[in-house]
């Protein structure tokens, strides 16, 4: 079995000029977590979803970054710290000022850039690795080819393992 079993091709995408305001309104329409981003040519060039928005929240130190824990390998989602001792009180309102002031930003700004993509033809097996592995999105595309033409979540993989299961 290949990706293609799992790959959908009807998604929803915005381009990296909408605002987060403007992908939370998709994200809520659709009733999904994450959609692609793509350019005007159809290429994905990033993702957005819920994760890539709460970790715009979060509070960035200078104290933390100098002590070596603000690194990619090493950030504050890797440590066991309490923030609120960071930001101290009233930790809320200001989330919710950070949340107030990502809405007008282009997802150019805040997407993750960070994304995986296979091929139909990849093995089953392969897709959910990769899927375990990112945590993302799977963007499905041609070989050869930049132009997403699906895509692959932990969900669509369920559905095509649950109708094999029932036709054995």
């Amino acid at each position: 079995m290949t990706c293609a079993k799992a790959m959908f091709t009807d998604f929803v995408s915005a381009s990296p000029e909408q605002t987060v305001a403007d992908a939370l309104k998709l994200l809520e329409q659709h009733g999904v977590r994450a959609m692609p981003i793509l350019d005007a040519e159809g290429t994905l060039v990033g993702e957005f979803h819920f994760r890539v928005l709460l970790a715009h929240l979060l509070p960035i130190t200078g104290e933390i970054d100098l002590m070596g824990m603000g690194t990619a390998s090493g950030g504050l989602l890797d440590h066991n710290l309490k923030l609120s001792s960071l930001i101290g009180g009233r930790s809320e309102m200001k989330c919710a000022d950070r949340f107030k002031a990502l809405m007008p930003i282009p997802l150019q700004e805040v997407m993750d850039p960070n994304f995986v993509l296979t091929h139909p033809e990849t093995p089953l097996l392969e897709c959910i690795r990769l899927l375990v592995k990112h945590r993302g999105l799977l963007g499905v595309v041609e070989k050869g080819e930049k132009k997403l033409i699906g895509m692959v979540t932990v969900q669509s993989i369920v559905r095509v393992l649950e109708r094999t299961a029932a036709e054995s």
